[in-house]
């Protein structure tokens, strides 16, 4: 259903993983799910503590550098929704993911974003829909082939209209 890709944020701790992995594990359809967690330092930590939730989730560790790291996961996720999100990072609601994929399907659209709360200096907040940063967007696998090879995803707030939940 969807291939959810945590990527490294910096100065991220083994404890933002955990709250984005707990944050994971409590969504409604969790067993729906395949994690990718992105580990471009070859953190040790990071591959316990992928382990300890191996049978919570369906995860996988992918250790990549480089600029267009992104790109390769993508053409490596299985299903036909992608989603994003930086570790240290948490889903609003227990319903979030749920919402974000009955939303994506049933307006047929390439793009559906919504809220999450974000670890900001140890600090969770709601993320209001004038905010800079909306985290929580889930998109369908065809928009990257319909777009160029080399997109930027941590760009694309300026490129859609956004659909707020």
């Amino acid at each position: 259903m969807i291939d959810i890709i945590i990527t490294p944020k910096e100065h991220q701790s083994n404890g933002d993983l955990r709250k984005t992995l707990l944050s994971i594990c409590g969504q409604s359809i969790k067993d729906e799910l395949k994690i990718y967690l992105v580990d471009s330092s070859f953190n040790e930590d990071y591959l316990s503590e992928a382990e300890t939730f191996k049978e919570k989730i369906n995860i996988q560790v992918i250790n990549c550098k480089g600029e267009n790291y992104l790109n390769s996961i993508i053409d490596k996720t299985e299903n036909k929704y992608v989603m994003f999100i930086e570790m240290g990072d948490m889903f609003y609601n227990y319903f979030s993911l749920e919402y974000l994929y009955n939303e994506i399907i049933n307006k047929e659209a390439d793009i559906c974003v919504g809220l999450v709360v974000e670890n900001e200096q140890g600090m969770y907040k709601y993320l209001e829909e004038n905010n800079y940063k909306l985290l929580g967007k889930i998109y369908s696998k065809e928009f990257f082939g319909k777009n160029t090879e080399e997109i930027k995803v941590k760009y694309l707030n300026e490129l859609i209209c956004l659909h707020n939940i």
